[in-house]
């Protein structure tokens, strides 16, 4: 059985609640590509593939956390798993520290757009244009 390291945990709860009691999840989302580097860039993207990742990102732009929350995996897609799915190299930064799972975007069968989020900011590290990026269910 794995073992929790409980310190983490109340970490990881604090953050959550925080999140809530803000209201960060009545704000639409602000998205961040400061860590979007590599072979998951959006510029190694084709220019449909762009478009695609574009429309996405508008559309999330244009409703609030907790609208978003509530599509699920509906509409624009929406999803949550650990990070330890993921099988490219995540961003190493104080801001994800304590975030156990990551975030995807997709509409079937379009691009999944990986990224953490930290209040109402989405910070994307991965447009996985070749499907490799993590474990697909």
């Amino acid at each position: 059985m794995k073992r929790i390291d409980k310190k983490r945990e109340r970490s990881s709860n604090k953050f959550v609640q925080e999140t809530v009691r803000s209201g960060h999840n009545q704000m639409k989302p602000k998205l961040s590509f400061e860590f979007l580097t590599g072979k998951y860039c959006i510029s190694d993207c084709q220019q449909d593939e762009k478009a695609e990742v574009i429309d996405i990102l508008h559309r999330l732009s244009q409703r609030t956390w907790q609208e978003i929350i509530q599509l699920g995996k509906a509409g624009i897609g929406y999803e949550q798993f650990e990070k330890e799915r993921m099988k490219c190299s995540l961003p190493t930064s104080e801001y994800f520290e304590n975030i156990d799972k990551v975030t995807v975007f997709h509409r079937a069968p379009k691009i999944p757009i990986v990224g953490f989020r930290v209040q109402e900011i989405f910070y994307i590290f991965c447009i996985d244009r070749t499907y490799d990026a993590y474990e697909h269910n």
